[in-house]
């Protein structure tokens, strides 16, 4: 018994829905991606002072970039993270810092070369009002 063209037809339609999900987030990561990898000695903006940083922008395997930062306060180093991060404009990461203090959105732009970035930190997502922070290779 052959079955009917209609349950044919929503299959079909149910597979190219799927096929078109897989792919938009399959898609390639921009090609700058990579090149922002590596340690950027910098600032950021805490406490009311710019501090000392060291921020590391990690390349993984699957291709997202995650990352780490050294802050060096007055009485002691601060360790942090970075997660999340995702291309949002040409040159620009939009992610998650995390230390002891809290967590928040950052966003860096890098320049055209990569050898340097300008970006700000909020102390929670979706903030409008950010911080400095930024980093030279």
């Amino acid at each position: 018994m052959k079955p009917p063209i209609r349950s044919i037809s929503i299959c079909l339609s149910a597979i190219t829905v799927s096929l078109s999900s897989f792919l938009a987030q399959a898609q390639k990561a921009p090609d700058w991606l990579p090149q922002t990898e590596g340690s950027y000695t910098g600032e950021i903006w805490s406490g009311g002072s710019a501090i000392a940083s060291e921020t590391t922008f990690t390349l993984n395997e699957d291709g997202t970039i995650t990352g780490s930062y050294l802050m060096h306060e007055p009485a002691d180093d601060v360790t942090g993270t970075i997660s999340a991060c995702q291309p949002v404009d040409d040159l620009t990461l939009q992610c998650t810092w995390d230390d002891i203090y809290g967590t928040g959105d950052l966003r860096v732009t890098f320049t055209e070369d990569f050898s340097n970035f300008d970006g700000y930190w909020t102390p929670e997502a979706g903030l409008e009002l950010g911080f400095g922070w930024n980093g030279s290779r």
